[in-house]
């Protein structure tokens, strides 16, 4: 899916997904006509990005937890005594409208 089409999904501006790309919490998955592209792993990527950031993580600590998740360790190590947060319905719901909407 390219950026204006994973854009509009979302609700978001092209401009989001650039800075995201910019400060290193998203990736695309290559360019077709100079166009950023996304695949399945990066929609579910800025899903979570989204979810998480709705839930009141700060784009600091999403990208501790994008870190920490990919060098796989638990997430938990990040802050162990904090209460587990649930990002499932906020992901759940972006991810069916990213499907919904951009296929």
């Amino acid at each position: 899916m390219i950026i204006s089409e994973l854009a509009n999904a979302f609700a978001v501006r092209p401009s989001t997904f650039r800075f995201y790309e910019r400060i290193g919490i998203l990736a695309p998955t290559g360019r077709a006509s100079g166009r950023r592209e996304y695949d399945t792993p990066a929609e579910q990527g800025m899903a979570f990005i989204l979810s998480a950031r709705d839930s009141g993580f700060t784009l600091k600590e999403i990208k501790g937890l994008i870190s920490t998740a990919s060098q796989g360790a638990s997430p938990r190590r990040l802050a162990p005594n904090a209460p587990i947060l649930s990002c499932r319905h906020g992901l759940a719901r972006r991810l069916g409208r990213a499907h919904a909407g951009g296929r």
